[in-house]
């Protein structure tokens, strides 16, 4: 099992970054995702405060340094047509203070060129920084597939880019337990989490994957499978959106704790 185990962010979009540290301490973990900005999934502002602000650093980090939290990752970075990264070497520099390990980046950029240069701009971005770089695939994207992300850190050749998995877009993209062993240890630098159906029964993949996941257990995925397949040094963070079901975070997310601890 991961020695790190975390709450990501869009499980508790919610809360401020500072309740997300307890959160994860009350819940027994030893990290918490976050993103610099504030928002659910589909853009609209959660708690209205940024981690840009140097006086919600302050309290994040002393929150943090009370109960014993790390930060384990950083997402909200997209490469898109409209969007240039290197305009996020500010949000960059404010990770790089943070002490945030690993900062993921997905594209829905449909050119393929532009998709692998700004990528390129990215880990160059991030390893002047000190930071790891993960790239996230998903259906419907440039990236779609373990095997697509896998080509493209082959391409790319940085030492400091390597593959986030989350278990949804694996498995529903047609990836298995034994595509995940056969990875080396090496080419995965973070583990999303997280329950579904199968057989989707929601139409739109974006908003199952945004609001309505399952705790882990209450769905069809083969868990145990998958999770033994992981790199034991890898960690894991708990994305489970349920925005939708009514529960506070603390209930929202125990079981799936829970889970991983048996």
């Amino acid at each position: 099992m991961a020695t790190i185990i975390g709450i990501d962010y869009l499980s508790c979009p919610e809360l401020l970054p500072t309740s997300a540290v307890h959160l994860a301490a009350d819940l027994g973990c030893s990290a918490f995702g976050i993103s610099l900005d504030p928002y659910a999934g589909d853009l609209r502002a959660v708690h209205g405060r940024s981690l840009r602000d140097p006086v919600l650093q302050r309290e994040t980090r002393d929150a943090m340094r009370a109960r014993g939290i790390v930060i384990s990752m950083c997402e909200g970075f997209m490469v898109a047509p409209e969007i240039n990264i290197t305009d996020r070497a500010g949000d960059l520099d404010i990770l790089g203070e943070l002490e945030v390990p690993v900062v993921n980046i997905f594209s829905l950029d449909p050119d393929r060129s532009r998709t692998l240069d700004q990528l390129g701009a990215f880990v160059e971005l991030t390893s002047g920084r000190g930071l790891q770089a993960t790239v996230e695939f998903l259906p419907g994207s440039p990236i779609q597939s373990l095997s697509d992300a896998c080509g493209v850190v082959e391409q790319i050749g940085a030492p400091n880019l390597k593959i986030l998995v989350d278990f949804m877009h694996l498995c529903r993209t047609g990836g298995t337990a034994a595509d995940l062993a056969a990875l080396a240890s090496a080419q995965v630098g973070y583990v999303q989490v997280c329950d579904i159906p199968i057989v989707p029964v929601i139409a739109n993949y974006g908003e199952e994957a945004l609001f309505n996941r399952l705790p882990l257990g209450e769905g069809e995925l083969p868990l145990r499978e998958l999770i033994n397949a992981l790199p034991r040094e890898v960690a894991i963070g708990v994305e489970i959106p349920m925005s939708n079901q009514g529960l506070p975070p603390f209930k929202r997310l125990a079981s799936s704790i829970a889970f991983l601890r048996d």
